[in-house]
């Protein structure tokens, strides 16, 4: 698999500016969108706390990972919004079962 580079745009765009809703089995998904958008969600205390972005593998399943543990169970991130980098790995547990890595802003498959 490619290597896929997070390409952050407005909440909007990822959110509200589809008028066709497509869910399934509770999924999300966006399939207009290239593989990698990604949108930074802010909590209530307006700190970053987690990233939303369409799988790497082009399914365009919505998928997040939380980075602020005051939101729950969150992955280590290097504080970076523009060249994000996670640990432990992403992996997708529903749908295409993606599994790969967020370094310096780009996803990689394993």
């Amino acid at each position: 698999m490619a290597d896929v580079p997070l390409k952050l745009v407005d909440y909007r765009v990822l959110f509200l500016e589809y008028e066709e809703r497509h869910y399934e089995d509770g999924v999300y998904y966006r399939r207009d969108l290239e593989p990698g958008t990604g949108v930074w969600m802010r909590g209530s205390d307006g700190k970053i706390a987690s990233l939303w972005f369409t799988c790497p593998c082009g399914c365009g399943a919505i998928a997040a990972v939380t980075v602020n543990p005051a939101y729950g169970k969150a992955w280590a991130w290097n504080g970076s919004e523009d060249k994000p980098t996670t640990t432990p790995s992403i992996l997708r547990t529903h749908g295409c079962k993606w599994h790969g890595w967020l370094t310096d802003g780009i996803f990689r498959g394993t």
